[in-house]
């Protein structure tokens, strides 16, 4: 077995680091903002106004908080779940600076009224979001060459939900921002599309990858089935991406949509059922650490609410 205690984790560490004070930060403006309610005339400056404000909470708690500790977390699995030393951290620490940079940069930038005119969480400029995948492509390079170097036969489950995560918030993000369905009903899809993709395909999808490492590591125990995992892997490939439009059903977009929509949503029973099977299964026999563990304790309640 290839000792991975050794690994240098500064990428671990400014990723994780980073997304604690975004935190900070972002749930300050969200209460401030909150207490605008009550006390609507504490500040008459544009820049602190609740509409510009608004946006600056939810994208730095979504591309800040959520993101970057995920990925932190991202690069602290995947080498110990391929018995392998991370590769390439000096892109990691990269990634994290550009994606810093981003929120930083699209913060401010909201603060002066500068944005995309688009939908909720895509309020970014386009070469702020540029900065923003250009952080994501480095990160994902880190990790490819780690599965690369992987010295197990298969690419373990964690690692396929993280890797494939990292190239769905890229491929979405580059949709959402293409200039030519900017408007009318066209506009109202596309938000849609890249709402819950943005949810379902990059912290859903990175989330499960945690989980399919975490909770056997915790509890000791293999989860049920890694077919199952796969199934429940593909079958959410399948369905969530086309389900977007489930949000505005019995609207002017065209029907065929809108029922695609509902089938999907329906089928994500599938990876719903079989996730949730992989994960309780570790539980099994073990119910007692639930109480001696912090972090497992949070893990279950995840699941729970996953159901």
């Amino acid at each position: 077995m290839i000792d991975t205690s050794k690994n240098k984790n500064t990428g671990v560490a400014l990723y994780l680091g980073s997304a604690i004070l975004w935190l900070i930060i972002g749930t300050s403006i969200g209460e401030y903002l909150g207490i605008k309610f009550v006390s609507p005339e504490i500040d008459t400056q544009p820049w602190l106004s609740f509409g510009r404000l608004r946006p600056v909470h939810t994208n730095m708690v979504f591309w800040g908080w959520a993101s970057m500790g995920m990925m932190g977390l991202a690069h602290y699995v995947v080498p110990r779940a391929c018995l392998t030393p991370s590769q390439r951290p000096a892109l990691q620490i990269w990634s994290a600076w550009f994606i810093n940079a981003a929120v930083l940069l699209g913060s401010l930038s909201l603060m002066m009224g500068i944005n995309n005119s688009g939908g909720e969480y895509r309020e970014y400029i386009w070469p702020i979001a540029v900065l923003f995948g250009a952080g994501v492509v480095l990160s994902l390079t880190s990790l490819w060459a780690t599965v690369r170097e992987r010295t197990v036969k298969v690419i373990p489950i964690s690692a396929q939900y993280i890797i494939s995560a990292h190239i769905f918030v890229l491929v979405i993000s580059f949709m959402a921002y293409q200039p030519f369905w900017q408007d009318g009903i066209g506009e109202t899809i596309i938000q849609g599309y890249y709402m819950h993709q943005g949810v379902g395909m990059w912290f859903m999808m990175c989330t499960l990858g945690l989980f399919y490492y975490f909770i056997p590591q915790m509890t000791g125990r293999y989860v049920l089935s890694e077919q199952l995992g796969r199934v429940a892997f593909w079958s959410q490939i399948v369905f969530y991406t086309v389900i977007g439009t489930h949000h505005f059903i019995f609207s002017s977009i065209p029907w065929w949509l809108q029922v695609v929509a509902i089938i999907g949503s329906v089928g994500m029973i599938i990876p719903v059922v079989a996730g949730t099977i992989n994960f309780l299964s570790c539980f099994r026999t073990n119910w007692r650490k639930v109480g001696s563990t912090a972090p497992l304790a949070f893990f279950l309640t995840s699941v729970v609410f996953y159901i």
